[in-house]
């Protein structure tokens, strides 16, 4: 339950800035590791833009781009370097009302740093 909780605070504190005409926005996230990547990672953040071109009047699409950044643990004298991506991705957005949007990103991440990390779909 703690988690949970700690999952929608997070989540919440998500910041989105857009411009004048609505198409650039600027956005920052605060990432919580899960699974394997929490014996390894503190925490992470991101960095989102993207350009949105209108295709109706409730629906718009265009390029992403971002950078995450995690942050490795220390534990027991093993220090795990910290480690970040470059996504790049189709973005979609679907306007259901005035107050709520409902979005998606679908691309590829890219290993920025250490050596040897793995590129996926993001």
């Amino acid at each position: 339950m703690k988690k949970l909780l700690l999952i929608i605070v997070i989540l919440s504190l998500g910041i989105t800035l857009n411009a004048q005409d609505g198409k650039f926005n600027v956005g920052g996230n605060i990432a919580l590791p899960v699974g394997d990547s929490s014996n390894a990672f503190l925490f992470g953040f991101s960095v989102e833009s993207n350009y949105l071109f209108e295709v109706s009047d409730n629906f718009q699409i265009g390029p992403s781009a971002s950078l995450v950044y995690y942050f490795g643990k220390s534990e027991n004298g093993f220090d795990v370097e910290d480690a970040s991506f470059l996504p790049l991705a189709a973005a979609g957005r679907f306007n259901i009302s005035d107050e709520f949007t409902l979005g998606a990103d679908l691309g590829y991440g890219i290993g920025i740093s250490p050596d040897g990390i793995n590129n996926g779909f993001y």
